[in-house]
């Protein structure tokens, strides 16, 4: 059944095996998104994320977030501390680009001091680290967010 909201999902472990059964954890949450009704549009970074929020016809109810990725070419003169910090760079630049939309933090890492300054950032709405965080939760959370 779908809800007609449009995921943008940015996280660098979307790798074309984890679109398949058994390629890794990710595809548990895009499966359980979509089985709930929602488009997503995976990306695999920022370069990518950045790229489909610029197209000209680009709109997502929602932003779902990865902190430690590659910089990209985007963020490459930017101290990430080695990638730990590309999602908090990333998240001003979505705001940005995407003011209304809301951001969604779902990572591995479980710095509560980059949690509390991501906390703070415009437009993120929650942190959620991937080892306390069902698909099944991940879903409930999307749905209070935006009101479906």
């Amino acid at each position: 059944m779908p809800n007609n909201k449009r995921i943008l999902f940015i996280d660098d472990e979307l790798v074309p095996e984890a679109r398949e059964p058994g390629g890794n954890y990710m595809f548990f949450y895009i499966l359980a998104l979509r089985e709930n009704g929602f488009e997503v549009v995976e990306t695999l970074g920022p370069d990518d994320a950045l790229k489909e929020l610029q197209k000209p016809d680009a709109h997502f109810d929602l932003i779902i977030l990865d902190i430690m990725m590659p910089p990209g070419k985007c963020f490459a003169r930017k101290d990430t501390d080695e990638g730990l910090r590309t999602g908090v760079f990333l998240a001003d630049e979505l705001h940005r680009l995407a003011r209304k939309t809301p951001i969604l933090v779902l990572t591995n890492l479980a710095n509560p001091l980059t949690h509390g300054e991501l906390r703070r950032k415009k437009g993120v709405r929650d942190v959620l680290t991937k080892d306390s965080c069902m698909p099944f939760q991940l879903v409930d959370e999307i749905r209070r967010i935006l009101e479906v």
